[in-house]
């Protein structure tokens, strides 16, 4: 629903927040897939932590089940 709001507001100053955490909450075991589908080109910010899924909890990255490298990478793509 994000995708098609944000391309039917069709402006640069509307754009997603994308939260690691809740990447990995929306769509688990695939972020990145969540992350590709979302496209670099709607991110406007980037909320970058640690955490775990279930409970959903943000910690200091490195700890948890959020690999927050390995999503950078992704947007690096």
């Amino acid at each position: 629903r994000a995708i098609v709001l944000i391309d039917e507001v069709d402006s640069p100053n509307f754009t997603a927040c994308l939260d690691f955490c809740h990447a990995e909450v929306m769509a688990p075991g695939d972020a990145e897939g969540f992350i590709r589908r979302l496209g670099v080109e709607r991110i406007g910010h980037i909320h970058i932590a640690g955490g775990d899924s279930h409970p959903h909890m943000h910690r200091a990255v490195g700890t948890g089940e959020v690999d927050a490298i390995r999503l950078l990478a992704v947007l690096r793509e």
